[in-house]
């Protein structure tokens, strides 16, 4: 394994940074310069390059690649295997004043390279803990567990969404350094409705049986003018995701392995499988059927929008 050669493999880029951040202190080359490449702008012979040339300022350095394309299963980046060849050389023999990291979202490791790498450098695998990152963004701020969880459910895993709307809450409440339940309702959900989030909300109240939420729902939706036909939609979008992810489990897939499968994100996925103890196969296709039958009248003109919907909610 080479001295100074790290491959860190981590599906959000806030994670991966703090993960480089933490390898370049952990190394002593807090006080070097560190280079950025992202291969998707930048080309594998520049980073080449950069390896094979001493600093004038400094003997020691970093070259950090946030994005290694070729590492992936699928790029449309093209490179070149003397490029490739040239990178697995450096690594049999790098240089140590430099501190060389490799990061990708996933690897594919079918690739000849990945495996060749994978000998070659130390492997860091870098897990997404989206509540760390909000107690971290907002580590000045006083704010409850359950303000917190708000703003979890309304990002999922999304870490730059997580960020995002962090900074406009820290924004919001400079004056007092206080973020409450009813801030993060007021700047980060009204503003900013989530469909999805909406969609599972009703979905998850219908599951339940749970009228009076239901309606409350159904009115929510209505203030951030959603038609009934979108809503339609929406409901059917999520309940249709319920029935796959049944069957998935019942195969005794796993929840990554469903999330690959669907190409959802495993979080959504995380979620969906609540639903499961709430519904019976036959409720499902029911539910199907019922929504692409009231579909149909509204847009054959047989029923009225609002009133067709409103009466399929009652009728659950």
């Amino acid at each position: 394994m080479a001295k100074n050669c790290y491959l860190i493999e981590g599906s959000d880029k806030y994670s991966l940074q703090k993960e480089i951040t933490k390898i370049i202190k952990k190394n002593g080359f807090s006080e070097e310069s560190v280079t950025y490449y992202d291969l998707e702008e930048n080309t594998l012979a520049q980073v080449i390059e950069d390896l094979d040339t001493y600093s004038f300022l400094t003997p020691r350095k970093v070259v950090a690649i946030t994005n290694s394309t070729f590492l992936k299963a699928t790029s449309n980046i093209k490179i070149a295997d003397e490029e490739i060849e040239a990178i697995l050389k450096y690594l049999k023999n790098p240089n140590p004043d430099v501190l060389f990291i490799m990061g990708v979202s996933k690897c594919d490791e079918r690739k000849k390279v990945v495996k060749e790498i994978k000998k070659l450098t130390e492997k860091i695998i870098v897990a997404t803990k989206p509540f760390e990152i909000i107690q971290e963004v907002l580590q000045d701020y006083k704010i409850s567990n359950n303000a917190k969880q708000m703003i979890l459910e309304y990002c999922g895993e999304d870490s730059s969404k997580i960020i995002q709307e962090c900074e406009k809450l820290k924004m919001f409440a400079i004056d007092t350094l206080e973020i409450k339940e009813e801030d993060i309702e007021e700047i980060v959900i009204k503003k900013n409705p989530d469909t999805e989030k909406l969609a599972f909300d009703l979905v998850k109240y219908i599951a339940l049986r749970d009228k009076t939420n239901i309606f409350k729902q159904y009115n929510l939706l209505k203030e951030y003018n959603f038609e009934p036909h979108s809503m339609i939609g929406l409901i059917e979008s999520q309940v249709r995701l319920i029935y796959q992810v049944m069957f998935a489990k019942r195969k005794g897939m796993t929840k990554d392995e469903i999330a690959k499968v669907l190409k959802e994100h495993p979080f959504r996925i995380q979620k969906t499988l609540e639903f499961l103890p709430y519904y019976e196969e036959n409720d499902i296709r029911k539910l199907i059927h019922n929504l692409h039958n009231l579909d149909y009248k509204i847009k054959s003109g047989q029923e009225s929008a609002t009133i067709g919907f409103e009466m399929f909610l009652l009728n659950l």
